[in-house]
């Protein structure tokens, strides 16, 4: 990795004198110019998706436009609703469906909620190339439980019954009452699968039944001894990328964004705010550097990431002290309300560089959740070329730019 501070001249542009822009902030810049300058409708016409969460083996990357959304989010599965108006009538009785019982497991209060969404979308996914863990019965109707409901937060409720409008099986909220036929167990990470961790998996590998979602490497379990053991990005041997979020409520902040365009374009730093995950610094330059241009950088922070009005007040004066009109925080929202607001953004930055990419990141092991809302709401991104490249993402300088180093 290299130290920001020693980046080569040819990582920095110099736009004045005794100034120096990282490509960082050239970027940014020329993605402000776009969104300024053009007619943002006409720019939101064609919505960039990439598909990445369907099987962990083939990469594909396509152009849609906005109206064709549908009909490439909805499952193959028919939903739930018409399965039930189509089932067949005897003696006037209505006959039966099958029903095939999953439990996505909650760790904690609302954790990791925006991946459960894809793996739903991948049972209902009729793709033959993913792993047979994931496949359902073609004749029976998937019944999706998300618990236990202590952990389901009322903003997670909201965004789940929304998202029951296009799924191919009821959600219901929390466990079933008899021995699901299959389990998803949503967060894990590595010491639960070594000896002597309590309530360790090691003995639940493999079975069937089961399936453990990983949030970081695990040494040794990668392998043929666990097949059911799932990770988020591209750098594993199984993987399901969580780029899926509920159609309805994507396609609703696409219309409005398209209907009406952000007067000042905002650009959209999701999560918690004092969190090496994000180099907030490498900010300052953009700031800096397009003082006189009109923007907004929105912080986006979920329930997990609570600070009072001071503490944030305190973080947005140190931080930019100059700047801090262009900075709006928006900490502490629910599930519900935080899908929303990121809809109403022009561009997502992800702010991992070389100071946290190989640390934090794991070198793209470990997944950045500000790419899965990137690529699931089909917004801009200005992003770290090798954090870009986990994902096959491809420069283009109209939906996505790269840079080397902050």
């Amino acid at each position: 990795m290299m130290d920001s501070s020693n980046s080569s001249p040819a990582n920095t542009t110099s736009m004045s004198p005794g100034s120096r822009v990282t490509k960082f902030s050239l970027r940014v810049l020329l993605l402000i110019g776009m969104l300024t300058a053009l007619q943002l409708p006409s720019i939101l016409s064609t919505v960039k998706y990439t598909k990445k969460y369907i099987n962990g083996t083939k990469m594909e990357e396509q152009m849609f436009h906005q109206h064709q959304y549908n009909d490439r989010n909805y499952p193959c599965f028919p939903s739930w609703h018409s399965r039930y108006n189509r089932t067949t009538t005897r003696n006037n009785n209505r006959t039966a469906l099958a029903i095939t019982e999953v439990y996505l497991k909650a760790a904690h209060h609302d954790l990791h909620s925006e991946t459960f969404y894809s793996f739903i979308h991948h049972l209902c996914s009729c793709s033959k190339q993913k792993s047979p863990l994931w496949v359902l019965r073609a004749d029976a109707v998937p019944h999706f439980y998300v618990g236990p409901e202590k952990y389901i937060s009322d903003g997670f409720k909201k965004v789940l019954t929304e998202f029951n409008k296009t799924t191919c099986g009821p959600i219901i909220i929390g466990k079933p009452t008899k021995i699901p036929d299959l389990t998803i167990t949503t967060t894990t990470y590595g010491g639960q699968y070594t000896e002597g961790f309590p309530n360790n998996v090691l003995k639940k590998l493999n079975h069937t039944n089961l399936i453990f979602i990983c949030h970081e490497t695990v040494n040794g379990v990668e392998g043929v001894h666990a097949k059911n053991v799932f990770w988020l990005t591209p750098r594993h041997s199984r993987y399901i990328v969580p780029t899926f979020f509920p159609p309805t409520i994507v396609e609703k902040s696409i219309e409005r964004l398209h209907r009406n365009p952000n007067k000042v374009p905002i650009f959209l730093v999701l999560g918690s705010f004092h969190s090496d995950k994000r180099n907030v610094a490498s900010l300052k330059a953009a700031l800096e550097a397009h003082r006189d241009r009109q923007f907004i950088v929105r912080f986006l922070g979920g329930q997990s990431a609570k600070s009072d009005n001071e503490t944030l007040a305190n973080f947005v004066n140190d931080s930019f002290p100059d700047d801090s009109s262009k900075i709006q925080l928006m900490p502490n929202l629910d599930t519900f309300t935080f899908m929303t607001r990121v809809g109403e953004v022009n561009a997502v930055l992800p702010l991992v560089d070389e100071t946290n990419f190989g640390r934090r990141y794991e070198e793209g092991r470990k997944l950045s959740s500000s790419v899965s809302w990137a690529l699931g709401f089909g917004k801009k991104m200005v992003i770290y070329k090798e954090l870009a490249e986990v994902f096959n993402i491809q420069e283009d300088n109209v939906t996505y730019w790269h840079y080397a180093h902050s």
